[in-house]
């Protein structure tokens, strides 16, 4: 891995302007490091990591990892800024509580687990403060993460918000009474006999 001092790294007109907030990203540096080097020319010109660079700086590092991008000129260097910030695809809702959940339950064996009656151990607030949300956002995911399948399938086709999904997650078997009352109270006919 090759580090340079992060003074020597140059950033110039660069097309995004929103760096968005940076606390998470800042969190996770700190945390774990920069994961992926920034992508610079032989001249020391940013081409991809503005946002892992000021984190890095904010942080008072002294040097940042970095990969070297050979031969390439004022376009390579503008698509290669629009393909690293519009190419890639976040974790959906999903895929985020399932993760959550897993890291909450690895952290609970690792450091004991809390619950009524036990003190100390690993608690949802624990969680989210080692991931960088709030404890509502966490838990939400958390409740996510366990609907049932049938139920998971449909917050996945929906595309809703975590927020809404754990709405329909609290709500989940009131609605499925709802609907089994609903599907009885249908007249009967010999297609829909089969189904019932």
């Amino acid at each position: 891995e090759v580090k340079l001092p992060i003074d020597a790294i140059k950033v110039s007109d660069r097309k995004r302007k929103d760096m968005g907030d940076l606390t998470g990203l800042q969190l996770s540096i700190s945390k774990y490091g920069i994961i992926n080097p920034l992508t610079i020319d032989r001249d020391g010109r940013l081409i991809a990591g503005e946002r892992r660079l000021l984190c890095a700086r904010a942080l008072v590092h002294v040097e940042v990892p970095v990969v070297f991008l050979d031969e390439c000129d004022s376009l390579a260097h503008r698509e290669i800024e629009l393909e690293e910030n519009i190419c890639r695809k976040d974790m959906n809702d999903l895929e985020k509580a399932d993760s959550i959940r897993e890291i909450h339950e690895l952290k609970r064996s690792k450091y004991a687990k809390s619950g009524q009656g036990v003190t100390g151990g690993w608690t949802v607030e624990d969680t989210a403060n080692s991931i960088g949300m709030s404890r509502q956002q966490t838990t939400t995911y958390l409740k996510v993460a366990d609907a049932s399948p049938k139920v998971r399938e449909l917050l996945q086709k929906a595309g809703v918000s975590a927020a809404y999904k754990e709405y329909l997650y609290e709500r989940e078997k009131e609605l499925e009474v709802e609907l089994v009352k609903a599907l009885i109270a249908q007249p009967k006919t010999e297609t829909s006999a089969n189904y019932i």
